[in-house]
């Protein structure tokens, strides 16, 4: 296993690796959408920031391996701080939701936070109201089944 994180500010990134990591983690001073249109595949892509959410969302829905899964957070935030915040928010929530090559379940918690499986099946949401729900979700590895949710 390994993990890597990528941040295009060196400062950041001297930050980061200052720190106790493990050896597994690598963090790299990069563009994150340079490094998702490269031919690696992913298992897990935590799109946190501009670049491969608002820029690149294709490349990383297309570095996800099969079966890979992606977390985008911010997609209901309490308030947008300009036009075009609330543009690509809704351009990136339509796009998960909606393409083919993933399966997707919209979660109303925090700022909002979709979780994808590249599967290329639709999607389902979660019943609005759940917010502050405890949640499970799973997805099965055989077939192109996910299993629902449980919110308690």
């Amino acid at each position: 296993m390994s993990v890597t994180s990528v941040d295009i500010v060196p400062q950041l990134v001297r930050v980061a690796v200052s720190l106790d990591l493990a050896d597994y983690v690598e963090v790299l001073v990069a563009d994150g959408v340079d490094l998702l249109s490269e031919e690696s595949r992913w298992s897990l892509i935590f799109a946190d920031a501009p670049a491969g959410k608002w820029d690149g969302l294709d490349s990383t829905i297309a570095a996800l391996e099969p079966g890979g899964n992606s977390l985008v957070d911010d997609m209901t935030p309490p308030e947008f701080v300009s036009d075009l915040h609330r543009n690509k928010t809704i351009e990136v929530r339509e796009t998960l939701l909606s393409d083919a090559r993933l399966r997707s379940v919209e979660i109303d918690w925090a700022s909002g936070l979709i979780i994808c499986a590249r599967t290329g099946c639709g999607s389902w949401r979660l019943p609005h109201g759940s917010r502050g729900s405890r949640l499970a979700c799973c997805v099965r590895r055989d077939g192109d089944s996910l299993a629902r949710h449980r919110a308690e």
